[in-house]
This record gives structure tokens, sequence and C-alpha cells, in this order.
């Protein structure tokens, strides 16, 4: 904001906005993301919202490389496995494991 402010003070305001949908776009999702993750949290947890969050980016982005490669990417078996062990760690949050103390006999 105050990069912004700094800016507008040396070259001045824009002559129009721009026309372009695009950078409009991003403003309305990450409303709607932080909208639903507020509706989530409530149920999932934050360590488990979390953990969703980055499978879903992580899968979001696999698909894209698949679709439209980078080429700086380091490969696509290479994204595979890291999103697989990020669902591995959903996997383990999620799954109910036997509660156990320390010390304590079976």
């Amino acid at each position: 904001m105050l990069i912004a402010a700094v800016h507008v003070a040396i070259v001045g305001m824009p002559e129009s906005w721009p026309s372009d949908p695009w950078p409009y776009t991003g403003g309305v999702l990450g409303v709607g993301y932080i909208l639903l993750s507020a509706a989530l949290v409530r149920r999932t947890g934050v360590l488990l919202l979390v953990l969703g969050s980055v499978v879903g980016q992580l899968a979001t982005a696999l698909v894209l490389d698949a679709v439209w490669p980078a080429p700086a990417s380091p490969g696509l078996a290479h994204e595979v496995l890291v999103a697989l062990i990020a669902v591995a760690s959903v996997a383990i949050v999620v799954v109910p494991w036997p509660r156990t103390r320390p010390g304590a006999r079976a």
C-alpha cells in the first residue's frame, strides 16, 4: 500500500482503469476463497484446511504443468511425487489413529 501511494504521488493516478477482466478475477476469487475457508475451518480445523489447500494448489499446478509445461519445470514425475507426499500428509491427519498415553500398557 505504501509503495502504491508513493508511486501515485510521483507518477499520478492512472488515466483509466484496465478494460481487461483478468486483473479483477483474482480479487473475486480471493474473496470467495476467504469466505469458503472461514466457513470450512469450523468443521475441518486449521491443520486439515491448510493441508487441503496445499494439496489443491499442488493438484492445480500439476494439471497446469501437464497441459502447459514450463521450461524450468523439474519434471512431471517429480511434481507427482511431491503431490503424493502432500496427499499422504492429509491422509495421516484424516485417519483416526488410536490414542495412547506414553508409558501406558496396551
